[in-house]
C-alpha cells in the first residue's frame, strides 16, 4: 500500500472509518460536491486499485483488532466496490465466518464461492476441511465432498486423482461415525435389545458404507484409481485393515496387504506401514506352525523393506526359533547389524543384547562355519564400527555401553582400538562402584561359559542404569 494510505490508517481513530466507509461506498463524481474534512482526506484513494489497498489494510487492522462486525462492514465496501480482490475476500470471509457465524452460514458461504474465479480453490477447500474437522462438523464436510462429486457443482477441476482422494475421505467420516457406534454400543451393554440390535445395524452400515469406498482404491479391477491415489493411501489403507480385522475378516485383509506389497515391492513407507498393520492378525483357522510362517515370511517383506524398523528384532528372535544352521546365524547377524547402524538405533540395547547372546552361542557350536560368523561379521564391519559404535567418549546409555563390551569380549577384540573402550567402560564402572565392576566381570564370565544363563548381567544392567553419562 502507498505511503499515503499508511498514514490515513494510522492517524484516522475507529469512530471516524465509518465515514470514509460510507464516502467509498457511494463516490462523488461531482467536482462541486461538498466534502468534509474527513471524505477530502480520502480523494487520493479514489483510483481503484488505491482504493482497493486502502479498504484492505482496513479490514486487515480490524481483524487484528477483533473488530468483526466493523470488519464485516468495511470487506461488504470492498465486495460492492468490485474490486480484484477475489483471494482477500475469501481469506477475511473465512475468518469473519469462523468468528461470527454458525456452520450453517460457513457451509452456504464456501458454496457461494466457487464465483470467485482468481482465488485459489485447492486452499479455500481444505481450510474449509479443517474448519469442520475442527468444529467436528462431519455431515457439512460430507455435503461439500458430495457436492464436489457431483459433475455440475465441482469447485476443483475434475481430475481423477482427486476425485478419489475425496471418496477415500468419505469413508473416513464412515469410519469415524463406526467409532461413535462402537462406543454408544460399549455403553448401552444393558440396555434393551432393539437398542442394541439398532445400534449393532448403524455400526455395520457404516462399516460396509467405508468398505465400499476403500475397497476399489486397493483391488486390481481399478488400478488406474489406485495408482493415481498412491501417494495419500496410507490411512486408507490401514483403516480397511482394522475394520477387516475387527470384523473376522482377515483372509480379505490378508489379499489386500499382499496384493498391494507386491505391487509396492520398492516402496519402503507404504511397506512398512501395512506390513505393520496387518502383522496383528491372529487367525484362527491357522495352527501355530503355519501362523509363525505366515507371520514370518511378512516380517521378511517388512525388514527387507526397512531395516532399521523395530520389528528386525521379533523377526530374528523368530528366525532363532524356527531355523538352524549356518545361514541363520549370518542372517541374524546381518540384520541386526543393519539395524544398529541406524543412528536412531546406534545404542538400542535390546539389540546389542542380541548381538551379544548369538555371538557368545556361536562361539560354543560345534559347526567351525557357524563359530566364524562372528569373526567374518567383524571383518567386514570392524573398521567404521570401531569410531561409530565403540568411540571412548562413550556415547549412548549405561546399559548400552555394557552390551557393546560384552559383544567386543565375545568376538575375542580386547586389544587396540576395542581394548580401550572395553577399558574406558571398566574405568566409568570402577568411579561409580568398584563392587559393580567386579559383579560386571562375573557376569561376563557366567555368560561366556553358560550361554543363556544372564541373571547376574541383567542386575548389572538395572544398577547400571543409574550411572550418570
Amino acid at each position: 500500500m502507498s505511503d499515503s494510505g499508511t498514514i490515513v490508517c494510522n492517524e484516522y481513530p475507529i469512530r471516524q472509518w465509518r465515514t470514509l466507509l460510507e464516502h467509498l461506498r457511494a463516490p462523488s463524481t461531482s467536482s462541486q460536491a461538498l466534502l468534509s474534512a474527513d471524505t477530502r482526506a480520502v480523494e487520493d484513494w479514489r483510483p481503484v486499485n488505491q482504493r482497493a489497498r486502502f479498504l484492505a489494510r482496513l479490514v486487515q487492522r480490524l481483524c487484528c483488532q477483533y473488530r468483526w462486525q466493523t470488519a464485516a462492514e468495511a470487506l461488504e465496501v470492498l465486495l460492492d466496490g468490485r474490486y480484484p480482490a477475489d483471494q482477500f475476500s475469501y481469506k477475511v470471509g473465512m475468518l469473519l465466518h469462523e468468528n461470527l457465524a454458525s456452520p450453517e452460514q460457513m457451509n452456504f458461504f464456501i458454496r457461494h464461492t466457487r464465483c470467485l474465479l482468481v482465488a485459489d480453490k485447492k486452499e479455500m477447500a481444505l481450510e474449509y476441511i479443517v474448519y469442520c474437522l475442527k468444529r467436528m462438523q462431519h455431515t457439512h464436510l460430507r455435503t461439500f465432498f458430495q457436492e464436489h462429486l457431483k459433475v455440475d457443482r465441482k469447485m476443483l477441476r475434475p481430475n481423477e486423482k482427486l476425485d478419489a482422494f475425496i471418496r477415500g475421505y468419505l469413508g473416513l467420516l464412515d469410519y469415524l461415525q463406526w467409532l461413535s457406534h462402537t462406543a454408544r454400543s460399549r455403553q448401552n451393554e444393558l440396555a434393551d435389545a432393539d437398542t442394541q440390535a439398532g445400534e449393532s445395524f448403524e455400526e455395520l452400515s457404516s462399516v460396509a458404507s467405508a468398505l465400499d469406498k476403500w475397497r476399489p482404491l486397493f483391488t486390481s479391477d481399478s488400478e488406474s484409481t489406485a495408482v493415481a491415489c498412491q501417494e495419500t493411501m496410507d490411512v486408507f489403507l490401514t483403516k480397511t485393515l482394522e475394520l477387516l480385522l475387527r470384523h473376522d475378516r482377515a483372509d480379505e485383509a490378508d489379499d489386500i496387504v499382499e496384493s498391494y506389497l507386491d505391487s509396492h515391492s520398492d516402496d519402503c513407507l507404504h511397506a512398512v506401514s501395512y506390513a505393520q498393520a496387518l502383522s496383528q492378525q491372529r487367525s484362527t483357522a491357522e495352527t501355530g506352525e503355519s501362523a509363525a510362517s505366515r507371520r514370518m515370511e511378512l516380517l521378511h517383506r517388512l525388514c527387507e523393506a526397512d531395516p532399521t524398523n523395530p520389528q528386525v528384532l521379533e523377526y530374528v528372535q523368530l528366525i532363532e526359533q524356527n531355523e538352524e544352521g549356518e545361514d541363520s546365524v549370518v542372517e541374524c547377524l546381518r540384520l541386526l547389524a543393519d539395524f544398529v547402524d541406524c543412528p536412531d538405533n546406534k545404542d538400542n540395547v535390546d539389540a546389542w543384547r542380541k548381538l551379544c547372546h548369538i555371538t557368545v552361542r556361536t562361539g560354543h557350536s560345534d559347526d567351525a562355519a557357524v563359530r566364524d560368523c562372528g569373526s567374518r561379521l567383524w571383518q567386514e564391519r570392524g573398521d567404521y564400527w570401531l569410531p561409530y559404535h565403540f568411540c571412548l567418549h562413550l556415547d549412548g546409555s549405561p546399559e548400552a555401553w555394557l552390551m557393546k563390551t560384552v559383544f567386543l569380549l565375545a568376538l575375542g577384540q580386547t586389544v587396540g582400538k576395542a581394548g580401550a573402550y572395553i577399558s574406558e567402560v571398566e574405568s566409568r564402572l570402577l568411579e561409580y562402584d568398584a563392587e559393580l565392576l567386579e559383579k560386571f566381570r562375573a557376569a561376563q564370565d557366567q555368560m561366556m561359559h553358560a550361554p543363556g544363563l544372564d541373571h547376574l548381567l541383567e542386575e548389572v544392567l538395572q544398577s547400571a542404569r543409574f550411572i550418570t553419562n
